[in-house]
């Protein structure tokens, strides 16, 4: 086999470890080999040779009993000490918790990576309206809510660089942005501490979001509520009043020497 393969064989092979440990986060149970295989439509020999090597690594354990896997405490101890560094994993769950009971909607929490907006944990609606998103997607930080916090908290001349690289790397002028419009929207979401976004992502989709204080750990957050635009619209006061009261039940949960030294990005 030629050197490129073998390297290009590696990738995958690493791609589809990291999917089958986010498809656990998302199930938050055992599961099989040919669910695995089924949900991302990867061959299930190739599913059953990943899961064994890291059963064989201590990372999952079989169950004989109905042939599922389901990960040990050694991916736990593994990563235990990146959310202490970057942010209490504990107090944000608490305060996603508390905040999807309040609003039965969906909630995000989302942090700037690179050029693009990743949700970092999700609490699914327990209504009706459920939003196809999941922890670890990925969005354009100027179609959410979200993104748009995220970009606001940055200064003009980041801001800037950043909307020119976006274009420099999109193609299709007809999909380049508007940078004196964009300024002017970031410019307004910095002022008033929030973003509102309809139609974004999904028509008829939209959240309200805001940055979580400094408090909350070295990696800048975001949460916000998603729902329907109409909804989104209807309770845009109600939702940030409720984000307002989650953040500060959470804020109680910290401890008092709690200092978040944010990191800044460059694009």
């Amino acid at each position: 086999m030629a050197e490129g393969s073998r390297v290009m064989d590696g990738v995958k092979s690493a791609q589809r470890v990291f999917a089958i440990l986010e498809y656990f986060e998302r199930q938050r149970r055992a599961v099989s080999v040919s669910e695995v295989a089924r949900a991302y439509g990867y061959p299930v020999s190739s599913v059953s040779m990943l899961m064994r090597t890291m059963v064989q690594m201590g990372y999952l354990e079989y169950r004989g009993g109905d042939r599922t896997y389901q990960p040990t405490s050694r991916l736990l101890f593994l990563v235990e000490w990146v959310g202490h560094s970057l942010y209490d994993s504990q107090v944000l769950s608490a305060l996603v918790t508390r905040l999807g009971e309040e609003t039965g909607e969906t909630i995000l929490v989302g942090m700037q990576n690179g050029m693009r907006l990743q949700y970092v944990q999700v609490v699914e609606a327990t209504g009706p309206v459920r939003l196809n998103v999941a922890s670890g997607d990925f969005r354009d930080l100027t179609q959410t809510a979200m993104g748009q916090v995220l970009l606001a908290r940055h200064d003009d001349a980041y801001i800037d660089r950043f909307l020119r690289r976006v274009n420099a790397e999109c193609a299709d002028p007809a999909r380049h942005l508007d940078r004196a419009l964009w300024m002017a929207r970031l410019r307004e979401v910095r002022a008033q501490g929030f973003a509102t976004s309809v139609d974004g992502v999904v028509r008829g989709g939209g959240a309200v979001a805001l940055m979580l204080p400094p408090r909350f750990g070295a990696t800048p957050l975001a949460v916000g509520v998603a729902s329907l635009s109409q909804i989104v619209e209807q309770r845009e006061k109600i939702f940030l009043a409720l984000i307002g009261e989650a953040i500060a039940y959470a804020e109680r949960l910290l401890p008092l020497d709690r200092i978040g030294d944010r990191v800044g990005e460059e694009p």
